[in-house]
């Protein structure tokens, strides 16, 4: 079974009676969960490439490390490591095992290099 997608913006997307409570919407804060990897960003378009339902996600980062998941979801700043996208990104949903709700600011930073720049102004 597959799921049937189709280009939408905000502009053009339909209320429905879901709206707002589930997190695969566009303008959406979202976690995504792959088999393989993490992301983070603001959901611009939902769409299909190639036959493959999937989203673009806007100020996107890759993460590395969640840490405890519980906390990254329920904490500012919980996650342990991540690396922005400088573009947008297509993260295909042929692979996504969840998706839910980030509630926190989108990080902008490379996590790992931020905590160097900081060790090296300490010491």
């Amino acid at each position: 079974m597959t799921a049937e997608l189709s280009y939408q913006t905000p502009s053009d997307q339909a209320a429905s009676p879901f709206q707002g409570k589930i997190p695969l919407e566009v303008g959406n804060k979202v976690l995504i969960r792959t088999a393989t990897h993490y992301h983070v960003g603001k959901i611009q378009h939902l769409l299909e490439k190639g036959g493959v339902p999937g989203v673009v996600l806007e100020q996107a980062s890759w993460v590395a490390d969640t840490g405890r998941f519980t906390n990254c979801l329920t904490t500012e700043n919980g996650l342990k490591e991540v690396e922005p996208f400088p573009d947008p990104v297509w993260v295909s949903l042929v692979s996504a095992v969840d998706i839910t709700f980030w509630r926190h600011a989108l990080p902008t930073v490379d996590s790992v290099r931020a905590a160097e720049e900081a060790a090296k102004h300490k010491g």
